[in-house]
């Protein structure tokens, strides 16, 4: 199923200066559609795609790595940043169906990762009931 994107770049513009300023995002006139969630859900993934690898404590990519191995590894960043966005969204939607308490502490942590176009990979660290913490 192919999804309509409907953008406005006035839109995006006022998202992008929301976000790097640390303002609270307002709802549409109209009130939010699937598009326009999206489109924050967009400019909150670029958000955090331009901070970097490095700023995720668990990748470094030092300044004398190869080509190569550079793009691999900024492609294992997209990759983990769209797991981690789909794992936030599933938890999320526990907590809407009132499911999250049954598994999970308030507060939980994990790691999670996605090699190419194989499942994710969530390690459980902190706040996972049917687990031992890590930390």
């Amino acid at each position: 199923m192919a999804i309509a994107i409907k953008f406005d770049k006035q839109r995006a513009q006022q998202l992008l200066d929301t976000l790097a300023n640390g303002m609270p995002i307002e709802p549409p006139a109209e009130g939010w559609t699937g598009n326009d969630m999206l489109a924050v859900a967009g400019a909150c993934f670029f958000g955090a795609t331009s901070q970097g690898p490095a700023s995720f404590w668990l990748r470094d990519l030092p300044e004398n790595l190869h080509q190569e191995y550079r793009e691999a590894a900024e492609e294992t960043f997209m990759n983990d940043l769209r797991a981690a966005v789909e794992f936030y969204s599933h938890l999320s939607m526990m907590v809407q169906d009132k499911t999250y308490d049954d598994s999970f502490a308030p507060c939980s942590l994990a790691l999670v990762t996605q090699e190419g176009d194989i499942k994710s990979t969530v390690l459980p660290i902190k706040g996972f009931k049917d687990h031992d913490d890590v930390i």
